[in-house]
């Protein structure tokens, strides 16, 4: 990922798998990753995301997150 470049990243929840698509600023898909989960009640939810940069330390730059419900 570069700095100071826009991303979309888009979450598609299933009953068995919540697939992870990465596109840039253009729609062009970057990457795509697939997670397993067991089947419950409650799969619409997905998994908990949250940024993470490694222990306590700050964010290396500002990072601005929009969800949007699909």
């Amino acid at each position: 990922l570069l700095v100071d470049s826009w991303y979309k990243v888009t979450l598609i929840f299933q009953a068995t798998k919540t697939i992870y698509q990465l596109f840039d600023a253009n729609e062009q898909l970057l990457e795509t990753q697939e997670i397993a989960h067991r089947q419950c009640a409650d799969f619409k939810l997905g998994m908990m995301q949250d940024l993470y940069f490694g222990g306590q330390c700050p964010a290396p730059q500002a990072v601005s997150v929009c969800y949007e419900k699909a």
